[in-house]
Formats: structure tokens, C-alpha cells, sequence
């Protein structure tokens, strides 16, 4: 069983995962990533944008996340493999700024654990590390014997 020391450990080894957000000059005030693990395994992200900014990309489906207007973007469906691979959201609005967010699932990993939210759970921190042990073990399992090498 984990502890407040392995949790600890973990955010060390998942400090290069970070989210990379470049949200300067482009209408959008805030951004929110969510993972849906499941048989389509996809990140979304949400972008809202500032008061009178419009979001022209075509992708963004309009989400309501408390009193807030987001836009939801989501990624392409993800295979094992992919989990630890950064996938870049580029969301256009009509400033002449691009917002560009870069972040792949396990940096969703990255942001629980890294949380100081009282209501987030040792066990969900937990279930967060076993996500990172899966993605990781994949990925050494197609490099290493699918791939030879």
C-alpha cells in the first residue's frame, strides 16, 4: 500500500509531465483539463474565453463548468502507448493571439497529485499513481518487446 511518502515521490518523478499553457494576447482567461479513461481514453480541455472574445475554432463544443462558459476540446482517441505523450490543443480565437496548451494524460496525473484540494482522497491520489504505473509499463512493454528494442 502507498503513503504520503511514495505520493511524494511520484510528483518528483512526474514534474516533467507539466502542463504548458501559452495563453498570452489570445482572449482566453483560463483553461481546465479533465481525462476520460475509458475505452476512448481522450483528454479535454476546457478554454473560457475573456467577455467578448469569440472561439473560431471549429472543434470547441460549448461546456458549462460551474457559472462559467468553457469551450471543450478533446483529443484524439488514445491508445496505451500514448498516455505519456504530450498532445498540443491550439484554440483560435479572433484576437491575433493563439492560445496553445500542451499536456498529455499523465500530466492530468501530475495536476491531482499535485492538488491542494482537501476533497481529493488518498485513494484517488492512489488510483492517479496506478494510472502513471500502467502508462509507463505500456509504453516500456511496446518499446522493449513489441518493437525490439
Amino acid at each position: 500500500m502507498f503513503n504520503e511518502d511514495d505520493i511524494a515521490h511520484y510528483k518528483v518523478r512526474l514534474g516533467e509531465y507539466k502542463t504548458v499553457k501559452k495563453l498570452e494576447n489570445s482572449g482566453i482567461s483560463d483553461t481546465r483539463m479533465s481525462l476520460t479513461f475509458n475505452s476512448r481514453m481522450v483528454i479535454n480541455l476546457y478554454a473560457k474565453p475573456e467577455d467578448g472574445v469569440n472561439i473560431t475554432a471549429p472543434r470547441g463544443t460549448k461546456a458549462q463548468l460551474g457559472k462559467d462558459t468553457y469551450y471543450k476540446f478533446s483529443s484524439k482517441r488514445l491508445c496505451p502507448m500514448e498516455l505519456l505523450a504530450d498532445q498540443t490543443f491550439i484554440i483560435e480565437t479572433d484576437r491575433p493571439g493563439t492560445a496553445v496548451v500542451t499536456a498529455s494524460p499523465i500530466s492530468y496525473v501530475y495536476l491531482v497529485l499535485n492538488s491542494d484540494l482537501a476533497n481529493i482522497t488518498s485513494a484517488e491520489k492512489y488510483a492517479m499513481i496506478a494510472l502513471y504505473n500502467f502508462a509507463y509499463d505500456a509504453t516500456y512493454y511496446y518499446y522493449a518487446i513489441v518493437r525490439g528494442g
